[in-house]
């Protein structure tokens, strides 16, 4: 017998792999049912680092709210601090996304070149008669978007801040670093759509640890190394580093922080002393999950909540 649930929820059967505990369209029209059994396959591949089944529970909503098959690879979901999820997915599919809108109009990237001139170092945007000046290196990619019914939304991306020494990087460095540019524009002009969600490309940065610049802030190393401990601490990875740099510097790499800005970090992250004297009385306590904090994500669990889906 299948019982018809709130905001299409299907609950059918006992508690095996053929039970279903969601169902909705796709974009494609395709029905997706989601399964125990396909649970248990997202655990094991796309959705393979999220350790608990409410963080699961986040990826499966975000899917239908995005109309798009748990399983199509379009998506994937990795651990992030306090319990919640970080979205990764591709700039074809961000791209798809904002023309589904039929606000999306168009999309403007201009190439920057650092060249010598007399024995200086000069900023060169390139041009149809000159589009990649001799001995030119990359610099940066100057974005603009539009989207009907808003102003144009212009960012620069720069080499310095999102250039990698992955070989990818190295052999298109222009075509890696104007992704990243289209995707921080698509997220920014079309937050309502997506919003949260981010390209491997902007999470390089966060992952390199030599400088790819010698043009950086000379840091404290002691405050360097407390900062990196506090982070840890917080169970952030290089994806949620990454995230809290930008929302509040941005900047996605700690290498570029000033040391103003490390103090920043290690005050805002630093426990109380209130809060010190209580972790170190249930220091021999057992760790549990801690609730998911982001506004978005808990909307989706309380969504579901309410829907009784799983």
């Amino acid at each position: 017998m299948t019982d018809k649930k709130k905001n299409d929820i299907l609950v059918v059967g006992e508690e095996d792999e053929g039970r279903i505990h969601m169902s909705y369209t796709a974009g494609d029209g395709t029905e997706v049912n989601v399964s125990s059994g396909m649970m248990m396959t997202l655990k094991k591949t796309v959705c393979r680092s999220l350790p608990t089944m409410e963080q699961l529970q986040i990826f499966l909503l975000k899917c239908r709210q995005m109309k798009i098959h748990p399983l199509s690879n379009l998506l994937h979901a990795f651990n992030s601090k306090e319990g919640g999820v970080q979205f990764i997915t591709t700039i074809e599919f961000m791209r798809s996304v904002a023309l589904k809108t039929k606000e999306y109009e168009s999309l403007e990237q201009v190439r920057v070149y650092k060249v010598e001139d007399d024995g200086k170092e000069i900023l060169v945007k390139a041009t149809p008669e000159d589009p990649e000046p001799i001995g030119g290196k990359i610099y940066s990619i100057i974005g603009t978007m539009k989207r009907k019914g808003m102003e144009a939304l212009t960012i620069e991306t720069t080499w310095r801040e999102f250039g990698s020494q992955k070989k990818i990087w190295s052999q298109m460095p222009v075509h890696m670093l104007k992704k990243t540019n289209a995707a921080m524009l698509f997220r920014e002009l079309f937050s309502d759509v997506m919003g949260g969600l981010y390209t491997n490309e902007e999470m390089v940065a966060a992952k390199s640890t030599k400088a790819i610049d010698s043009d950086l802030p000379i840091q404290d190393e002691v405050l360097r190394d407390e900062v990196d401990t506090l982070f840890s601490e917080q169970g952030m990875n290089g994806a949620a580093v990454a995230m809290y740099l930008s929302d509040n510097f941005k900047k996605v790499n700690l290498n570029k922080l000033t040391n103003d800005e490390l103090l920043k970090i290690k005050t805002d992250l630093s426990p109380t002393e209130a809060e010190a004297n209580v972790l170190e009385e249930d220091s021999d306590c057992l760790e549990i999950d801690k609730p998911v904090e982001d506004p978005n994500q808990m909307s989706l669990l309380k969504e579901a909540e309410e829907g009784k889906e799983f």
